[in-house]
């Protein structure tokens, strides 16, 4: 629907289905439509004359973003899986539907993430990709020179486009140690660079970026002959043999980790930590094949053997002293986190899992016919996508078999739990009795409910708390500093929430 300035109203498109993304001709009207299917299909649709036809369309839960359209409007410019394997920049000919790749990773690594529209004409410019690193890729004359000069006074890299008008671009840099971002502005013409906002980045009060810890991105061989990528944090100026090592272990499982600013991270390498973050097979950012090789192997399977398998590979290369080596993380990490302490009893001396699912298999289970997310299909069909069926026995009872709350006679480490009775994604009553089960067999856990909180802390007060308890976990277990003493507020909720606090002697 267009509303005028007079309030005149005019329907511009009245059909089935969610209209969920547009591109505007000259005339300001929309000329292309992407709308979004019962079965979750997306059509992205033309329009001529008075009708909308469909120009091509994307699998569900596949990315399928509409651009730009070429200056004479017969070409569509589309970021979406290309060759089946990696997020790409391809042109479709709205006549025919055909499809041309204009621009992949040169790497042969990563889903590209963004787009630079000249702002000259309109038309693709610059590709954006994250991983391993943020890098910048010309794909006109106009983007060559930009990104060269970029590279030349960012040799660091960490530099992406914001916005760009005629005569100049923001761009603001980022990379590992830059707690808030730095913005740039760039005259195209001469290309000079200006610093802006520095005055309120000073404000945050962050330590010089000197200071802080880099984060080297990591390729490592996996027990089956693959490569795995994952991240290394290392303390400035202390030998990473004798540094103790925390292994992170991101949710999702379907996201990824980046190799920008960490605060969790950080804040262990400023305490003398050595922090790996793998991102294991099953991850997201490095290509459907990438996301898709572990099958159903979310029990002791192929993803918890890449996690290990990452350890193992850094303690050869001399990172980490294998006798102090500790997991921790939140959601499908913190699950990973109980196997690892399951299946790997005696390789870590502590774990700390934050909202974790116990028993995956009965999550994928009963989650089957809710929608993943608000506006997402159903779990079922998420699931599907990734090369799970939770009605298949040969997918789901391995990882049922491995299940944590099966085989808690089999953890030996100390473990901090911590679950919130609004959680929604993971049933606080089952950590709850995976944490008796592990008192009842002398065990040394402790329990932290929160009764306010759900899936992720939002009180800051919850937050803090928890990096608390992680830096005592660490000090008694790992021989780092002791924690700070806590805040009155963080003493306070520590006083409410803790039901059990065996893994700190209490």
């Amino acid at each position: 629907m267009r509303i005028g300035a007079d309030g005149a109203r005019s329907i511009l498109y009245d059909g089935r289905g969610t209209v969920n993304a547009q591109l505007s001709a000259p005339n300001g009207l929309p000329a292309i439509l992407r709308r979004q299917e019962a079965d979750f299909t997306q059509l992205i649709l033309q329009r001529r004359g008075k009708e909308w036809i469909e120009a091509t369309r994307c699998a569900p839960l596949r990315t399928c973003v509409p651009l730009a359209l070429s200056p004479d409007g017969s070409r569509l410019f589309l970021r979406t899986l290309h060759a089946g394997d990696r997020e790409a920049l391809v042109e479709v000919q709205l006549a025919s539907g055909a499809r041309r790749l204009v621009h992949t990773d040169p790497a042969g690594l990563a889903d590209l993430v963004d787009v630079t529209l000249s702002p000259r004409d309109g038309q693709p410019m610059l590709a954006t990709y994250q991983l391993p690193e943020l890098r910048l890729v010309g794909l006109d004359a106009e983007g060559k020179r930009i990104a060269a000069g970029i590279a030349r006074r960012f040799p660091a890299g960490g530099v992406v486009i914001e916005s760009c008008a005629a005569n100049a671009c923001l761009l603001a840099e980022r990379n590992a140690r830059m707690a808030h971002a730095r913005y740039w502005i760039l005259d195209l013409q001469r290309q000079a660079f200006r610093p802006v906002l520095d005055e309120v980045r000073a404000k945050g009060g962050m330590p010089p970026d000197t200071q802080l810890a880099q984060r080297i991105a990591l390729r490592y061989p996996a027990s089956d002959g693959a490569r795995v990528h994952g991240y290394l944090t290392l303390p400035p100026g202390l030998p990473a043999r004798s540094l103790p090592l925390v292994t992170f272990v991101h949710g999702g499982p379907w996201s990824h980790v980046t190799g920008g600013y960490s605060p969790s991270a950080q804040l262990l390498a400023n305490r003398g930590f050595a922090v790996f973050e793998p991102n294991f097979r099953g991850s997201t950012g490095y290509g459907e094949r990438y996301t898709l090789a572990p099958g159903a192997g979310y029990g002791n399977g192929r993803v918890q053997a890449d996690i290990i398998d990452g350890v193992r590979w850094l303690l050869a290369q001399g990172v980490g002293d294998p006798q102090r080596l500790g997991i921790a993380g939140g959601s499908f990490g913190g699950y990973a986190t109980l196997l690892a302490l399951t299946h790997t009893p005696a390789m870590f001396r502590f774990g700390m899992a934050t909202q974790p699912p116990t028993d995956f298999a009965r999550v994928l289970r009963q989650g089957a016919d809710e929608p993943a997310r608000p506006g997402q299909p159903p779990l079922r069909q998420v699931l599907a996508a990734v090369g799970i069926d939770p009605a298949n026995p040969a997918h789901i009872d391995p990882i049922a078999a491995a299940a944590p709350h099966r085989l808690a006679s089999r953890v030996r480490a100390p473990l901090l739990l911590v679950a919130g009775a609004q959680d929604d994604k993971v049933e606080v009553e089952a950590v709850a009795d995976y944490a008796a089960r592990l008192q009842e067999l002398g065990k040394p856990v402790s329990l932290l409910v929160d009764p306010s909180e759900g899936h992720n802390a939002h009180n800051p007060v919850a937050r803090e708390a928890q990096m608390h308890l992680l830096l005592r976990m660490l000090h008694r277990y790992l021989g780092g500093p002791p924690a700070p003493r806590p805040s009155p507020a963080v003493a306070s909720y520590l006083a409410r929430t803790l039901r059990a606090n065996g893994a700190l002697g209490e």
